[in-house]
């Protein structure tokens, strides 16, 4: 295989990681790569680093706004100068498996897919290990039924057909503000592009707190279930109960959530979905396992902040021990390791 990648690298006040991320892209198994990096803007030592890093590597190719431009556009313009027959994306904070590219060329090409995304671990700000991602469903109809809530590929680690991101772009309406990965996924997915998740740890995200995914949560927030609910409508014509927050429910945000309703909502739209789609037995399997689990979680932020009434308390043993002893002691593990990387995170703020 010897198609040329364009790695497309967003820089905004980035001085901090950006070395160790475009490295791991530089150090790459798969060779043949364009480093487009675009400096959209920044006001530290960004550019600076760029030129530096440019003069050891000659595929790094840097583009420099004169001013700020956003997230949005600046990606926008990446993809119509990319000259590569396949786009990956990377942040400028993250980390890549040094074999990511060439098992995502591999994946894509040997599954007839135009986009993937991968598994990734979570990092602190310092590089340690915070948590494994949560696995999304990787069959077919699982990742279309995920899609339905939650963006179904993790953005960073996305690797598709150039001409598929030529086709559709990352959208500049209002609504797609902070959500513009999941808003062009689901796009994507109405209009028929295939897309799929190597079931593999191919990148490392950093819990970045300057980034837009902490800072503008609200916004994310709102525009996430602008999203969610027309994609509904055009996948299942179905009009969801918005009076059941279903983002807040399913990350087990909202602890006030009734859970009646909830269960119920997610029960009526996988009635709808399996209608309409009718997925085999290993996507069903993925499926009730990714409800089962979102319910367990709600049931578990409810106790966590006190609410102990016994149906909730009886709900949550009931569902966790319909789980497999496997997915148990995962989810167990999961868990912990989680708890172990707050406490790293609170030591490496105040140190």
């Amino acid at each position: 295989m010897t198609d040329l990648i364009s790695v497309i690298i967003p820089c905004f006040n980035a001085s901090r990681y950006l070395k160790s991320a475009v490295e791991s892209i530089i150090n790459q198994s798969y060779s043949n790569l364009e480093i487009i990096c675009i400096n959209d803007g920044s006001t530290d030592e960004t550019l600076d680093i760029l030129e530096t890093i440019q003069k050891t590597d000659s595929r790094i190719r840097i583009i420099n706004n004169p001013r700020n431009i956003g997230l949005i556009k600046t990606l926008n313009k990446s993809i119509s100068i990319a000259k590569g027959k396949y786009i990956a994306r990377m942040d400028a904070d993250d980390i890549s498996h040094p074999e990511r590219l060439e098992k995502q060329l591999i994946y894509l090409t040997a599954n007839n897919l135009d986009l993937i995304g991968s598994y990734c671990r979570i990092i602190t700000a310092n590089g340690h290990l915070f948590c494994y991602g949560p696995n999304s469903p990787c069959s077919e109809k699982a990742i279309l039924w995920t899609s339905l809530f939650e963006s179904p590929l993790a953005h960073p680690t996305v690797f598709g057909k150039k001409e598929i991101f030529d086709k559709y772009q990352y959208s500049e309406e209002e609504y797609a503000y902070v959500v513009e990965d999941y808003e062009l996924w689901c796009r994507m997915i109405e209009n028929g592009v295939k897309v799929g998740i190597i079931p593999e740890y191919l990148l490392s995200y950093r819990r970045n707190k300057g980034g837009e995914t902490f800072s503008k949560t609200t916004q994310q927030n709102f525009n996430h279930k602008k999203v969610s609910y027309s994609h509904m409508t055009q996948l299942l014509n179905y009009e969801p109960n918005k009076t059941v927050d279903l983002r807040e429910a399913i990350y087990g945000n909202n602890s006030s959530i009734n859970i009646t309703e909830y269960f119920e909502e997610l029960e009526a739209i996988r009635n709808t979905f399996y209608q309409i789609f009718s997925p085999n037995e290993q996507e069903k399997i993925e499926i009730d396992r990714w409800i089962l689990q979102k319910k367990i979680l709600l049931l578990q932020s409810k106790i966590l902040v006190g609410n102990l009434n016994l149906n909730i308390i009886k709900s949550f043993i009931n569902l966790s021990f319909r789980q497999s002893p496997h997915n148990i002691l995962e989810n167990l593990f999961s868990r912990i390791l989680w708890i172990k990387g707050k406490f790293i995170e609170y030591y490496e703020a105040h140190t």
